[in-house]
């Protein structure tokens, strides 16, 4: 099986060929260690070595190690409160190694901000029914949100240009890179999408 499968088998209650492994944190300065001191590594090369399925966080990406997960909860109460009990879910482009993402929801309200600093182009599909989302891109972000509804709405901000059938931002039109592509669908349910 291939990591995917033998993950997404493990989500269904089905039986993989082995226990799926991912993790979510590990310290970037092992995580160098580990690839014979590189830090131009990618997620997958990464995954291979230590022979995991996926992995979560953060990666070098060519640079100096940062602060884990672990290090920047520690300390202050608060710190993990806001850890433990978010008030919105934001994904943020620092680890600029999301290249493609999903979410898939069902009936519940939705807010994705997509705050951060885009380092290369990604891709983005959501699909939900019976719910509401709202999707929040920083307006000096380039991208471009494909929006489509069955039987539902929208609500485009201020800051998007309507251009061969998506919504664009200033920025991405104005040929910025790199772009966020944001493909939406959402069934019997209202879109909103803001420029923040």
């Amino acid at each position: 099986m291939t990591p995917r499968e033998r993950v997404l088998t493990a989500l269904k209650r089905g039986q993989p060929d082995r226990v799926p492994w991912v993790e979510n944190d590990f310290e970037e300065e092992i995580q160098i260690k580990v690839m014979g001191g590189r830090t131009d590594f990618t997620p997958g090369e990464l995954c291979r070595t230590l022979g995991m399925d996926g992995f979560g966080y953060h990666f070098p990406t060519g640079q100096q190690a940062s602060a884990g997960q672990a290090l920047q909860t520690s300390g202050s109460a608060s710190a993990k409160e806001a850890w433990y009990h978010p008030q919105r879910v934001t994904f943020d482009f620092v680890p600029p190694w999301i290249a493609e993402m999903g979410v898939d929801g069902g009936a519940a309200s939705y807010k994705l901000d997509f705050g951060g600093e885009l380092k290369r182009d990604a891709r983005v599909r959501i699909t939900t029914g019976m719910s509401s989302v709202e999707i929040r891109v920083p307006a000096g972000t380039a991208a471009k949100i494909v929006a489509e509804s069955t039987l539902g709405g929208f609500d485009i901000g201020d800051g998007f240009m309507k251009k061969e059938g998506a919504f664009w931002t200033e920025a991405a039109l104005a040929g910025k890179t790199p772009v966020l592509t944001i493909v939406a669908n959402v069934s019997l349910g209202g879109l909103m999408i803001r420029a923040v």
